[in-house]
């Protein structure tokens, strides 16, 4: 396997274990606010701990990533999370990861740096 083979593989974990733990941050969110979970204190901080130990870092949809995501231009997708998605990327200066062939070549055409899955 080669080191972009091996990056490859590592970054699609990576992106699976980040979606898994969003799914579940808001699952245990809505459960307890149900009662039908009991965290033993604040639910927030619960999933602030949470995302703490596991280093994940989650962005803030700031103003200025609001705004740059309603001004892409010709960005190749109306979907409002895909264009969050790409804004924040570009204002937080991180490589985006996606299987996205169209905002691959969107990023390209803007010389952004992307990993295609």
């Amino acid at each position: 396997m080669t080191n972009e083979q091996k990056t490859k593989t590592m970054v699609q974990a990576s992106a699976k274990a980040y979606e898994e733990l969003i799914r579940r941050a808001k699952e245990i969110a809505m459960l307890e606010s149900k009662k039908r979970l009991a965290l033993g204190w604040e639910c927030r901080e619960w999933i602030e701990a949470a995302l703490s130990a596991s280093r994940v870092r989650l962005a803030p949809l700031d103003p200025e990533i609001a705004v740059l995501s309603t001004r892409l231009p010709e960005f190749p997708h109306s979907d409002p999370a895909d264009r969050i998605i790409v804004a924040t990327a570009t204002v937080m200066d991180w490589k985006l990861v996606t299987a996205d062939q169209a905002v691959l070549r969107y990023l390209e055409t803007r010389n952004q740096e992307a990993i295609a899955l």
